[in-house]
């Protein structure tokens, strides 16, 4: 067999990635609005002051001292939460560290902060999503699993998964004696307590409760147009007061990523009329892409905290198209076709 990557991809980075960005996102919020009911409090006495990035760098430290020290199912989840938890309170205090005065509430901050998450994320997806994994990744997935296996035992879930990669390492011409000795491993492994992923959990149970019509992506649609709308007025609003620096760039960046958006989802509006459902999806999600990976970058740097509700806009129409297109490669149902 030949010798596969050097980096081997994790089948489950993504999830943790996932906690990594949510914990992450939750401690910033949780920060500034406990930093601003207290009034701003200060750790430390005299010309002292100890900053919370040194707490997060405390917890980014113990979760690679996990990583680096541990085997087994827990270590990866705990890992992530920690290392979310400690890069929120770093990365909260960004403004500090790109202002000569050292300003915490310098304005394009929050925006700042957002491109570093919109980053990490589409960084992850290229490389997760860039290639598939090939028989040598397969493989080496399958022996992590064995490895937990080991250490906390298998669920007939994560059993069956193992199983699986083995199937397909094997089609892919992996080492025979190598897959049958991990395949024994594996079958060896005591029985172990599902531990489902509570964002896989909610990955899986959200499809069924929402609504199975056409309804909500028109509606979607309608909010993308409404949260465009909003942006040119805004932007206009910021134009009009003789801007400079940062905030002309930002109502010109504004003002044409919305009106992009809002073109895009009209055409999706229009298109959904039409019998070709599949280029209807595929503008609403070109619209919502451009309303989370520009229009609220601009909008952040004038509204700051404000302007997440774009944010949360942009991301529930990402998450309506992705769920009506994976609904779309199915058979549709008589009940289905009614609608």
């Amino acid at each position: 067999m030949a010798v596969g990557p050097a980096l081997v991809r994790d089948r489950n980075a993504w999830q943790h990635l996932e906690a990594f960005v949510v914990c992450a996102v939750a401690t910033i919020l949780i920060t500034r609005s406990f930093l601003g009911a207290t009034g701003y409090p200060k750790i430390g006495s005299g010309g002292l002051h100890i900053a919370h990035m040194l707490w997060g760098g405390l917890l980014l430290l113990l979760s690679q001292l996990l990583v680096l020290s541990y085997l087994g199912p827990v270590t990866k989840p705990l890992a992530a939460v920690l290392g979310g938890v400690g890069f929120g309170l770093f990365i909260d205090e960004v403004g500090k560290f790109v202002t000569a005065d050292n300003n915490y509430f310098y304005r394009p901050a929050v925006a700042i902060m957002y491109v570093v998450f919109v980053v990490i994320v589409l960084a992850g997806r290229l490389v997760h999503d860039r290639r598939p994994r090939g028989p040598a990744e397969q493989l080496a997935n399958a022996a992590a699993i064995a490895a937990e296996g080991v250490v906390a035992g298998l669920p007939k879930a994560q059993r069956a998964v193992a199983n699986r990669l083995l199937m397909r390492a094997a089609k892919g011409g992996a080492n025979a004696e190598m897959t049958a000795a991990l395949s024994t491993v594996v079958a060896l492994c005591p029985p172990g307590r599902a531990t489902p992923h509570f964002v896989q959990t909610v990955r899986n149970r959200l499809p069924s409760y929402l609504p199975q019509s056409w309804v909500l992506v028109w509606l979607t649609n309608i909010l993308l147009i409404g949260q465009a709308a909003a942006g040119i007025v805004g932007s206009l609003l910021v134009l009009l007061t003789d801007p400079h620096g940062a905030e002309l760039i930002a109502g010109f960046g504004q003002l044409i990523s919305a009106a992009i958006a809002g073109v895009l989802a009209i055409v999706a509006l229009v298109l959904q009329w039409s019998d070709d459902r599949s280029a209807m999806l595929r503008w609403s999600r070109y619209a919502a892409l451009v309303t989370v990976l520009f229009t609220e970058v601009f909008d952040l740097v004038e509204q700051e905290f404000a302007g997440l509700t774009g944010v949360g806009v942009g991301l529930f129409a990402l998450a309506v198209i992705a769920l009506h297109e994976r609904r779309s490669r199915r058979p549709l149902t008589k009940a289905q076709t009614s609608t």
